[in-house]
C-alpha cells in the first residue's frame, strides 16, 4: 500500500513520535509510505535517515502555496490512503484529497483544539472515511462536542509505548529523583507539581531529593521564575529537551503527570514501561492507563496539596514505589504496547484498503455455458471468500446463474447490436459501484473493458481462454493466458511479452487417488476426493453433490471396478463442449457415423453436453439413422459428474482450445481423452499415455485412434495415467492465488 502521512511538524511531540514509529513498520513490511509536514524537525530527519521521503511544504501565504504543493505531492504519490494528523494537516489533507478524487482518508484527532476548530471539524468530519482517537474519553468528548460518528466509521487505538529491556538504574540512588517530561505548556501543570515540591520541602527535611523537568516550551521561562519565587530553585533542574527518553526515565525513582487536561498520556506509558511509579491527574486517557492503588496513584488536576500527599507516601515507602513500577511495568506490556498500536493501525489500514480497491468488476461476454464461463465463475467464488467484492456484468440469464452465490450485483446485457448494449453496461456498472478494476474474459468483454478501463482511469486484466486475435486485448494492463499455446499466440500477434502472464487452467476439484476408472460403469467414493482436498478455495465439494432432482448421489467403493475385467460390449464417449464450430463436433460427429456405417470401428454410443449456436443445426443434421441413434444430445449438465460413471473415453475434436475444463475434469475421474492436437491440449495430453492427439479435421486419423484406444489394454492404461497427469497439472488453488496476485499487483501501482 502506498500510504501519505500528513502532519502539522516533525518537531518532537507525542503525534509525532507515533507518526514515525508508524511509518518505520510500514517500510519494514513492504509498504510505501510517504511523510508530508508543513515545518521540518528531528522527526523529519530520523525518517529522511531511514528511507522515508519526506516532504516540508512550507508555512507561506497563508498555507495556500502548500496547499498546492500538496495536492501536486498527491497526483504524483497516487496514495491508497492519506493519513492525517493534527487539525492544520487535517484541514488541508481533507481539502487536497476533495480536489484530487482521493477517497480514503483516515483522521488521528490527538486531542482537544481550540473553539474554531470545534466549528470546521464540524463542517469537515464527514470527509474523513475514518476517524482514530488515542482514548476512549477522547472519541466520547468528540461526539458530545462535535459530531456523533457512526462505530464503523472510528476506532479508539491507544498510542502506548514501546516496551524495552528492564529498567537500569543509571543514578546515585542515596538522592531520590522525582521527574516529569513534556512541553512545558500550561495545559501539562507543571506549575501544580512545582508547588507541590514547595510544600514537599516544607514537610519534609530530612530527606535528599531534587526534581527534573524534562521537556521544552513557551512557558519555560515563566516556570524557571516560579520556581526561583517559591525558593525551590536549588532542587529543580530544567534539562531541556530530552535527546534519550529512556535515559532519562532510568534516572528516575519517581514520575509525575501532573496535566490539566489529556487525551491519553503517551508520557505515562513511557514512565511505567520503565518500572516507575507513577502519580498523575484524574483527566482524559490517563485514567484508561492507570489503575488507582494497583499501578499507579491518581489526584485531582491542579490539586498541589494531594499531589505532595502522594509524593511523601511514594518517598516514605520503598516498597509501595517497587510493587507500583512493577505492576505499572506488566500493564503496558499486557495493554498500552507500540507494536499493538502499530498492529491495530495496519489492520486497519488493511481493513479499508479492501474495502475500498478490493472492488472488482468482471466482464464475461457470453450467454451460454462453457469451460471459460465456469472457470470465470470457480475464480469469482474464490476471491469472494478472499475478501474480494465481485460485480458482474454477462450475456445472459444462464451465465448470470453461475455468479448468484459469488457476486454482490450482477448485470445481464445483452450482445446484440455489436455488443453496443453490453459496453454501455459496463461503463455504468462500473461507476454504479466504483469498481477499481476490471477483470475480463472472452474477447468482446475484454475489448469493451479496455474502453471503459480509459474512460474510468482503471487497470484492467484480460483472462485469455484460447486462440484468439490480439487485438481485443492490446490495450490490457495485464494479459492471463491459460497455455503457453495461447501465450506464443499472443506474442506472435504482436502483443507485449511484458503484459503476459501464464497461468494454466485448473478446475477446483481433488485427485481420486488411489482410485482410477478402468471399466464399464465404475463409479467413485467422492467423500474420498473431498477429504483429500482441504482447500478454502475449492468450489466443488462432493459430499453435497446432487443430481438433477436434488437427491443426493451415493457411491461406494466396492462398485470401483478393476482392469481384470472385461471390455464392455458398447463403448461410451462423451463430447462437453460448447456447440459451437469452432469445437469441431461437425466433422468429428460425421466420421464417426461413416466409421460405424462402414463397420471399421466397434460398438459405440456418443453422449454430447453442452448448448449453444449450433445446437439447432446439429440436431438437423443426424435426426436420421444411424446418427440419430449414435449420437445422444443432452444439452447443458450442471451436475456433469453425475454422468462420469457411465463413460470410458470424452472426445474433444476442436480447431482451437487454450486449455479444456472439461478435459481437466473427466482425468479427475480416470477418463481418458481423445482431442484434437490445437492450443494447450498438448500440454495436458501426453499422446498414448493418458490419452491422444489428432489433427483437427483429419478424419483417418480419427478413426485409426479410435481403432486403437477402443481396446481393453489401451484403455485400462490410459485411464489409470488420467489420474496421475491430472495431479501433475491441476492446481486450481494456484491458478485462484495467482489471478489474485496479479490483480492486487495492477492495484498496487
Amino acid at each position: 500500500m502506498k500510504i501519505l502521512q500528513v502532519i502539522n511538524a516533525l518537531t518532537t511531540g507525542g503525534a509525532q513520535t507515533v507518526l514515525a514509529d508508524l511509518c518505520l513498520h510500514l517500510k519494514r513490511e513492504g509498504h510505501n509510505p510517504c511523510v508530508a509536514a508543513f515545518r521540518d524537525g528531528p522527526i523529519g530527519e530520523k525518517l529522511r535517515n531511514n528511507g522515508i521521503e519526506t516532504i516540508i511544504l512550507g508555512e507561506e501565504a497563508f498555507d495556500f502555496l502548500a496547499f498546492s504543493k500538496l495536492c501536486n505531492i498527491i497526483k504524483q504519490f497516487q496514495p491508497h490512503i492519506i493519513h492525517s494528523h493534527l487539525f492544520r494537516a487535517s484541514f488541508w489533507a481533507r481539502a487536497a484529497a476533495k480536489v484530487t478524487g482521493i477517497s480514503l482518508l483516515i483522521t488521528s484527532v490527538h486531542g482537544p483544539e481550540t473553539e474554531s476548530y470545534h466549528l470546521t471539524e464540524k463542517k469537515m468530519c464527514r470527509i474523513s472515511s475514518h476517524l482514530i482517537f488515542p482514548s476512549t474519553f477522547l472519541a466520547e468528548w468528540y461526539k458530545t462536542n462535535i459530531r456523533r460518528i457512526p462505530d464503523h466509521r472510528m476506532s479508539v487505538i491507544y498510542p502506548g509505548t514501546n516496551v524495552e529491556d528492564a529498567v537500569v538504574q543509571t543514578h546515585d540512588t542515596e538522592k531520590l529523583r522525582i521527574g516529569s517530561l513534556s512541553r512545558l505548556h500550561a495545559v501539562k501543570g507543571v506549575d501544580t507539581l512545582l508547588h507541590a515540591i514547595h510544600e514537599l520541602k516544607k514537610d519534609i527535611r530530612d530527606v535528599n531529593f531534587e526534581l527534573h523537568v524534562g521537556g521544552d516550551g513557551k512557558e519555560r521561562t515563566l516556570l524557571e521564575e516560579l520556581s526561583q519565587k517559591l525558593g525551590i530553585s536549588e532542587f529543580v533542574k530544567f534539562p531541556g529537551m530530552i535527546s534519550s527518553v529512556r535515559s532519562f526515565l532510568d534516572s528516575l525513582d519517581i514520575f509525575v503527570a501532573p496535566s490539566r487536561e489529556e487525551a491519553f498520556g503517551i508520557n505515562v506509558c513511557e514512565a511505567m514501561e520503565r518500572s516507575l511509579p507513577v502519580i498523575a491527574s484524574r483527566v482524559g486517557g490517563i485514567k484508561e492507563i492507570i489503575r488507582e492503588e494497583i499501578d499507579g496513584l491518581l489526584v485531582n488536576p491542579c490539586d498541589a496539596i494531594e499531589l505532595k500527599e502522594k509524593l511523601k507516601l511514594l518517598i516514605s515507602d520503598k516498597s509501595l514505589r517497587q510493587s507500583l513500577g512493577e505492576a505499572a511495568r506488566t500493564r503496558i506490556n499486557e495493554c498500552f504496547s507500540r507494536k499493538s498500536f502499530i498492529d491495530k493501525h495496519l489492520g486497519l489500514y488493511k481493513q479499508l484498503y479492501d474495502r475500498e480497491f478490493k472492488n472488482i468488476q468482471i466482464a464475461l461476454s457470453s450467454s451460454e455455458i462453457g469451460g471459460g464461463e465456469t472457470l470465470c465463475s470457480a475464480i469469482a467464488a474464490s476471491l469472494k471468500k478472499k475478501g474480494w467484492r465481485i460485480n458482474i456484468i454477462c450475456g445472459g440469464e444462464k451465465t448470470a446463474s453461475l455468479f448468484k452465490d459469488s457476486s454482490e450485483k450482477i448485470k445481464e446485457r445483452s450482445l446484440k447490436a455489436g455488443g453496443i448494449f453490453f459496453a454501455a453496461g459496463l461503463i455504468s456498472s462500473v461507476k454504479a459501484n466504483s469498481s477499481k478494476i476490471i477483470y475480463s474474459h472472452l474477447n468482446k468483454a475484454s475489448l469493451f473493458s479496455s474502453g471503459t478501463a480509459f474512460i474510468h482511469r482503471l487497470p484492467v486484466i484480460a483472462h485469455v481462454h484460447g486462440v484468439n486475435r490480439s487485438v481485443y486485448y492490446k490495450s490490457c494492463d495485464r494479459i492471463i493466458s491459460v497455455s503457453k499455446a495461447v501465450s506464443e499466440n499472443l506474442i506472435q500477434n504482436g502483443t507485449d511479452p511484458k503484459k503476459i502472464v501464464m497461468i494454466p487452467n485448473a478446475v477446483p476439484m481433488a485427485a481420486f487417488s488411489p482410485h482410477y476408472a478402468s471399466a464399464a460403469n465404475c463409479v467413485f467414493d467422492m467423500s474420498v476426493a473431498a477429504k483429500d482436498h482441504s482447500s478454502a478455495t475449492s468450489e466443488i465439494n462432493f459430499a453435497d453433490v446432487t443430481d438433477e432432482n436434488n437427491s443426493v448421489y451415493s457411491f461406494d467403493n466396492a462398485e470401483i471396478h478393476n482392469a481384470n475385467q472385461q471390455a464392455p460390449e458398447k463403448w461410451n464417449i462423451a463430447i462437453i463442449a460448447k456447440l459451437h464450430k469452432n469445437k469441431g463436433h461437425l466433422w468429428a460427429l460425421e466420421a464417426i457415423e461413416n466409421g460405424l456405417i462402414s463397420k471399421s470401428l466397434p460398438l459405440l454410443e456418443i453422449h454430447i453436453f453442452g448448448d449453444g449456436p449450433e445446437n439447432e443445426a446439429l440436431h438437423k443434421r443426424f435426426s436420421n439413422e444411424p446418427g440419430k441413434s449414435l449420437f445422444k444430445f443432452h444439452g447443458f449438465r450442471k451436475n456433469i459428474f453425475f454422468e462420469f460413471k457411465k463413460f470410458h473415453w470424452v472426445l474433444l475434436p476442436s480447431f482451437s482450445e487454450g486449455i479444456p475444463l472439461s478435459l481437466l475434469e473427466a482425468m479427475n475421474f480416470g477418463i481418458p481423452a481423445i482431442a484434437s492436437d490445437v492450443g494447450g491440449i498438448p500440454e495436458i495430453i501426453e499422446n498414448s499415455y493418458n490419452g491422444f492427439l489428432v489433427a483437427p479435421g483429419n478424419v483417418n486419423q480419427l478413426l485409426s485412434i479410435l481403432k486403437q484406444a477402443l481396446t481393453k489394454e489401451t484403455w485400462s492404461k490410459c485411464s489409470k495415467n488420467s489420474i496421475e497427469q491430472f495431479k501433475k497439472v491441476n492446481d486450481f488453488d494456484k491458478l485462484a492465488e495467482s489471478v489474485k496476485l496479479q490483480l492486487e499487483n495492477l492495484l498496487e501501482r
